[in-house]
């Protein structure tokens, strides 16, 4: 029984040892709506990310989806919704990466294992609320692209739709 036992533990160490893997710290820390007047919404949407083995590099510039959209790497997809969940195309959204990071060509970087903060921030500004359907609106990330690099590797990549679902700020009402 104990040889079976050291033979386990043998085999598992040179499998963790052998197989390559990444540390990833990623955390969504805080999502936020406000309604700063009667026709205009702030929303605001942070979160943490690391790679061990990697640097990363976020766009600065955001994008509003109206619809499904393919992922562009230079820009942050994100969609204003009604409280039932249908997309919301009315009114004039302005909106914004910003990091505690640094700034490179568009872009925020970190290095190897350092970690950064990001906050998506979005103003929605509607003409008459009073003529708006439903009870309020949210936002959510619908795209989050960023690039992992080192020395010699460069990969593409973006949050899954697991790691994005906690990107959805409360409902603010009208």
């Amino acid at each position: 029984m104990k040889t079976f036992l050291l033979t386990g533990v043998v085999s598992l160490a040179l499998i963790l040892t052998l197989v390559p893997h990444q540390s990833v710290a990623y955390q969504a820390t805080e999502t936020n709506a406000v309604k700063l007047t009667d026709d205009t919404y702030l929303f605001t949407i942070t979160n943490r990310m690391s790679y061990q083995t990697y640097g990363l590099s976020v766009p600065v510039l955001t994008e509003r989806q109206p619809s499904a959209a393919a992922i562009n790497l230079e820009r942050i997809g994100y969609q204003i919704k009604q409280a039932d969940g249908s997309v919301f195309t009315a009114g004039e959204a302005a909106a914004i990466m910003l990091s505690d990071t640094d700034y490179t060509n568009g872009r925020y970087t970190t290095d190897t294992s350092e970690a950064g903060l990001f906050t998506l921030l979005v103003l929605l500004r509607v003409s008459d609320p009073t003529d708006q359907a439903g009870s309020g609106v949210y936002l959510e990330t619908s795209s989050y692209p960023f690039v992992l690099s080192k020395s010699d590797e460069t990969i593409e990549t973006a949050l899954d739709s697991g790691q994005r679902a906690s990107h959805v700020t409360p409902v603010v009402t009208w």
